[in-house]
C-alpha cells in the first residue's frame, strides 16, 4: 500500500478509524476495501454486485451463489457473510446461523464500505431481522462512531427501528437492554423517527389500553405505564437536539396526561 498523495510506502492503517495515515507527508484519507484493492478488484466486484443485486430483488438462491463466490476471493467480506447467514437461516432453515453471524462480529471493526452494504442489506428485508434488532443496531453503531458519521447512523436507525417498533406484538421488546441502546442513540443523534414511533406505540402497541379498548384493567394498565410509557419518557428526555426534545416532551406529557386520566392511574409504581 502507498500514500495516494506522495506515493510513499511509509503508511499506517488505522482499522478502528478506517484511515490510511502517511508518515511521509502526514496525509490522512478514509480507508475502505476499495483503497486496498481487495474487494474492488474486477472479478470480486462483479460477483459482489451480482450477490447484492439478487439479494435485494429477493432472488436468494442466486444471491447465495454469488456471495459464496465472493468469499472464495475475499474470505472475510462481511456483507457476503450476511447473505450466506440470511440464506441458511431463512431459506434452508438452519436455526442459529444469524445469531452466530452477529456474535462473530462483536469486536470486529468493519471497513466503511462493509458498513454501507450491511445497512442496505438490513433495510432490504427488515422484517426478517426483528428478533435481531439489538444485534443489528449495535453492529452498525459500533462502526459509525465518528462525529461526522452521526447523520448516517441516525438515518439508518430511523429507517428500520420505527418499522420494528410498529410490528411488535407486545410491550416486552422494550427491555432494559434495548431501552439503554435507544437512550444512547437519542443522546447521540436524537433519532426523531424512532422516538416518534415509540410515542405512537403508547397508543398502538397491542398491550396498550387504547389498542385493547380496556381501560378498567388497572393492574395491566399500571404495568404498561411503568414498563413502557415511563421508559419512553426516559429516552425522549435524553434527545440531543434541544428543539426536538422540547417538542417531543410536550407531546409525551400530553399523551401521559390523557393516559392517566383515561385509565385512572394516579401514582407511579415502578415495577423492577
Amino acid at each position: 500500500m502507498q500514500c495516494p498523495g506522495c506515493g510513499s510506502p511509509r503508511v499506517y492503517l488505522d482499522h478502528q478509524k478506517r484511515k490510511l495515515i502517511c508518515h511521509q507527508c502526514g496525509n490522512e484519507i478514509s480507508y475502505s476495501r476499495a483503497t486496498a484493492g481487495s474487494a474492488a478488484s474486477g472479478i470480486v466486484k462483479y460477483r459482489w454486485d451480482n450477490a447484492s443485486a439478487y439479494f435485494k430483488a429477493g432472488k436468494f438462491e442466486l444471491a447465495y451463489k454469488f456471495a459464496r463466490e465472493t468469499l472464495d476471493l475475499a474470505m472475510d467480506y462481511v456483507p457476503a457473510k450476511y447473505i450466506i447467514a440470511f440464506y441458511e437461516e431463512y431459506i434452508i432453515k438452519r436455526a442459529g446461523v444469524l445469531k452466530q453471524f452477529f456474535s462473530s462480529l462483536e469486536n470486529v471493526p468493519l471497513e466503511y464500505d462493509e458498513v454501507v452494504w450491511l445497512e442496505q442489506l438490513f433495510t432490504a428485508f427488515p422484517y426478517k431481522l426483528i428478533e435481531f434488532e439489538v444485534e443489528a443496531i449495535k453492529l452498525i453503531a459500533m462502526n459509525l462512531q465518528e462525529e461526522d458519521e452521526r447523520k448516517e447512523l441516525c438515518e439508518f436507525i430511523d429507517s428500520v427501528c420505527p418499522f420494528w417498533i410498529m410490528k411488535r406484538p407486545s410491550q416486552d421488546f422494550l427491555d432494559s437492554r434495548l431501552k439503554e441502546i435507544y437512550a444512547e442513540l437519542a443522546a447521540r443523534c436524537s433519532i426523531p423517527k424512532t422516538c416518534f414511533a415509540l410515542l405512537d406505540a403508547i397508543n398502538k402497541n397491542p398491550d396498550s389500553p387504547y389498542y385493547r379498548n380496556e381501560f378498567e384493567l388497572r393492574i395491566k394498565n399500571q404495568y404498561f405505564y411503568d414498563n413502557f410509557c415511563k421508559p419512553v419518557g426516559d429516552i425522549i428526555t435524553g434527545m440531543a437536539d434541544p428543539e426536538l426534545k422540547r417538542r417531543f416532551m410536550e407531546q409525551y406529557e400530553r399523551i401521559i396526561r390523557n393516559y392517566r386520566k383515561d385509565t385512572g392511574i394516579k401514582d407511579v409504581v415502578r415495577i423492577q
